[in-house]
């Protein structure tokens, strides 16, 4: 039988030694298994972890880290020999990714709860909500998105809800966007979940700003404008399509429609909103929409996730949550990519902080909460935004315990982050409109 010892040398790659009475195989770095099928993924993990010493192969053979851009089969989890393999995704997270799901998931939350904080826009499920839609009239434009695509496609605005016969969801369209010298945008916010419970949230330093090609005139824009999609949808993947994205915009320093959100700050303070709330109201949401899904993910300690949260802030500086999204894409299309992603990949791996004394046999050798050792290194932009105090680590286990205790400790949770947004401004705090 084998047992494994790790070499550590200084200045070194880590690596496997395998050990056996009377042999001793050659040291192997560690390895990162990417599929065939997330080619769009493979060039930066393999730019950023060779770098760091790792192997990263496209086989079937043995790996320490599993990377894939669609979801594992029961099996691949059920044979994952944790602490030594990680798989980069839990299975079940449909509940934050498909659209109609996450409106379904918070407001299940809510009802469990009695949380009334708002942390997206108001939405209806079609067809299930149609009526309840045709009787809400107090928005003016709608957005209609299906519930389970991506980049922009199949994205609609509408003043006249009820004559969508498509099923997916409706949201109320935010028509009083901050902009950045005129031109609406959203943020790509890149959040890693390394156990649902208990609840382990960390949020990236950098977001990626996406802005429209066409400058956002609120009165024009939602009176004549409403098919124009280079005015409303902020989605890099549609904007690119767009000449005027390319060419220089006043006051903007760089060309394209993606940027990094400290490059504002400043525009930002000048128009009256404070990107520092901005930032701490935003990991307040962050937090509070993982919370409420955290007991409907299975808890399989060899599963991390990386996810893109997509959040538009209105004039008076308010985030919201558009949509959460499975796999986002770690291709590098320019500057901000270069800056971001990177960075962030490295930040992940770090923070798994892969063991480097030997393999354990399936289900042995980390405690049964599956938290040792993942922690961000220090400085390296992933910072922990659930829990946050002694209380809300308390509460994060509690989600591991039976349905009464999880229930109160989803009470108990939804309601510090409450009383958290309303220390940061207490008088922009808003409750959740009912559908």
């Amino acid at each position: 039988f084998f047992s494994v010892s790790c070499l550590v040398w200084l200045c070194h790659p880590p690596t496997w030694e395998l050990r056996s009475s009377g042999f001793m195989a050659q040291s192997v770095p560690l390895s990162c298994r990417v599929d065939t099928r997330s080619v769009a993924a493979t060039p930066l993990l393999k730019q950023v972890l060779v770098a760091k010493g790792w192997t990263v192969t496209e086989d079937s053979g043995d790996y320490n880290v599993w990377w894939r851009t669609h979801r594992f089969a029961p099996i691949h989890i059920k044979h994952c020999r944790y602490p030594r393999q990680r798989l980069n995704h839990f299975n079940g997270t449909q509940v934050l990714t498909k659209k109609d799901l996450l409106a379904d998931t918070l407001a299940s939350a809510r009802a469990q709860s009695g949380a009334s904080l708002a942390i997206t826009p108001r939405t209806y499920v079609l067809p299930r909500d149609r009526d309840a839609l045709q009787t809400c009239t107090e928005v003016d434009v709608w957005i209609y998105k299906p519930g389970d695509s991506s980049r922009g496609r199949g994205i609609l605005l509408t003043r006249d809800p009820a004559a969508l016969e498509e099923d997916g969801v409706v949201q109320e369209y935010i028509a009083n966007p901050l902009l950045l010298h005129g031109f609406k945008f959203d943020l790509r916010l890149y959040v890693v979940v390394t156990s649902f419970r208990p609840l382990r949230v960390y949020l990236y330093r950098d977001a990626i700003v996406r802005l429209c090609a066409v400058k956002y005139e609120a009165g024009t824009a939602l009176s004549e404008g409403l098919q124009d999609v280079f005015r409303h949808l902020t989605n890099a993947s549609v904007n690119k399509h767009n000449p005027q994205a390319r060419e220089e915009r006043e006051g903007i320093e760089g060309t394209g429609c993606k940027f990094v959100w400290d490059q504002f700050h400043e525009h930002v303070r000048d128009s009256g909103v404070d990107p520092d709330r901005v930032w701490a109201r935003i990991k307040l949401l962050v937090s509070y929409c993982c919370l409420c899904a955290a007991r409907s993910v299975p808890q399989d300690r060899v599963c991390f996730e990386l996810f893109g949260f997509d959040v538009m802030v209105d004039d008076s500086g308010r985030p919201w949550i558009l949509e959460v999204n499975f796999s986002p894409d770690l291709i590098i299309e320019g500057g901000p990519d270069q800056r971001v992603k990177p960075a962030l990949v490295s930040a992940i791996f770090d923070t798994l902080r892969m063991p480097t004394d030997g393999w354990a046999p399936a289900g042995q050798g980390a405690p049964a909460d599956g938290l040792e050792g993942d922690a961000p290194v220090e400085g390296s932009g992933l910072e922990l935004v659930f829990p946050f105090d002694a209380a809300t680590e308390r509460i994060s286990r509690a989600l591991a315990g039976p349905e009464g205790q999880w229930v109160d400790a989803l009470k108990e949770g939804l309601g510090a982050l409450q009383d958290a947004w309303e220390a940061v401004d207490p008088e922009r705090t808003a409750v959740s409109p009912s559908p």
